[in-house]
């Protein structure tokens, strides 16, 4: 079936537009194992991890450790703001931002930068085997980059991009 030439565009254009605005990747259809795999999976590729902001903060003390605010994500309301740095591969950071509102289901947002994309930058196809494999290891049924309007799915059980229509 392969990829519209105009999906392959818009990815290109996601990856290399240099114009500061951030690229979010909402994975969709969680569960708190699929979350623990990919933050697990992502730590050996980068060299520093640490907690930006998490719902259990308070004026007089900010959460420190990773897995105390993931606990606490996982347990019920909350969220919690994960830096990665110090990329080995594509990505030189990352922001993995948790949520849980109380209903039966968990969000997660990978957040980047153009400038954190390292050089050589990945070409369409690398960035949807990324995806890819960023969907497989969360468990997400799809991950959709929605400022741009491109949904990663399965497809007759192969992965597959698209533009969304709104």
């Amino acid at each position: 079936m392969g990829t519209p030439e105009s999906v392959l565009r818009e990815i290109e254009s996601l990856l290399w537009d240099s114009s500061g605005g951030h690229r979010d990747l909402d994975l969709e259809d969680l569960s708190w194992p699929g979350i623990q795999a990919l933050f697990d999976a992502l730590q050996p590729e980068f060299t520093g991890v640490s907690v930006g902001a998490s719902s259990e903060d308070t004026e007089a003390a900010q959460v420190q450790d990773c897995s105390s605010a993931l606990r606490s994500v996982e347990r019920g309301r909350g969220s919690a703001q994960l830096l990665f740095s110090g990329g080995r591969a594509w990505l030189t950071h990352l922001q993995f931002f948790v949520s849980h509102d109380g209903s039966a289901g968990y969000g997660l947002q990978l957040t980047f930068f153009p400038r954190d994309v390292a050089q050589p930058r990945p070409d369409a196809s690398a960035f949807m085997a990324w995806v890819h494999w960023v969907r497989q290891t969360a468990r997400a049924s799809r991950a959709c980059i929605r400022d741009h309007l491109l949904v990663f799915m399965d497809v007759d059980g192969e992965p597959a991009v698209s533009m969304a229509t709104t």
